[in-house]
């Protein structure tokens, strides 16, 4: 039984990473990326129903494999992006959000709503940390790294997907409930 257990989850794990680089590529294709990495994509959102579904380790599993799969395809401009805008934040994006599943999946809507909160939080930390530690280079004369990369950069694209990911979570919330009930 455990066993089952075990190929379903790495089977659901693997179709959400390919979801998420799938939704990654469309967005690329479409032109919503930023100049140096970063772009509006639901990219996460499968990550972060995952986590949710079958919590933290699992989550975060998912998350550090997406985010190797998308430096490959993406490539980096610094080795410090490997870490900063690749490992960590798609690996914390799915072990934060499992650490909510639990309350996610008796109902109690917070949780879910905490999940995409914190989740994306921390994503956007993460790239905005790195844009001031690794791209300071680029910031245009007369602001300051920390302005460029934490509000002129990084806020507004990482708003736009923490908002698309709490909306569209809400939307399923009871979907999600209704199908892991019934999850071996």
């Amino acid at each position: 039984m455990k066993n089952n257990q075990n190929v379903q989850i790495l089977t659901e794990g693997a179709m959400m990473v390919a979801l998420a680089v799938v939704l990654s590529v469309v967005s690329d294709l479409i032109g919503l990326k930023m100049p140096q990495s970063g772009s509006v994509s639901l990219s996460t959102l499968p990550i972060v129903i995952f986590a949710l579904r079958r919590g933290s380790l699992s989550g975060a599993l998912v998350g550090l494999t997406y985010g190797i799969i998308n430096l490959l395809i993406d490539g980096f401009y610094h080795w410090g992006s490997i870490f900063f805008d690749y490992v960590i934040p798609f690996t914390l994006v799915g072990f934060l959000s499992g650490l909510f599943s639990k309350k996610a999946q008796e109902g109690l809507i917070w949780y879910t709503i905490l999940a995409a909160l914190v989740s994306g939080l921390a994503r956007y930390l993460c790239h905005s940390f790195s844009g001031v530690i690794f791209f300071s280079d680029y910031v245009p004369e007369g602001m300051t790294a920390f302005y460029y990369s934490f509000i002129v950069y990084n806020a507004p694209y990482m708003l736009i997907n923490t908002a698309l990911n709490l909306v569209i979570l809400l939307l399923v919330q009871k979907r999600l409930i209704t199908i892991n009930s019934r999850v071996v």
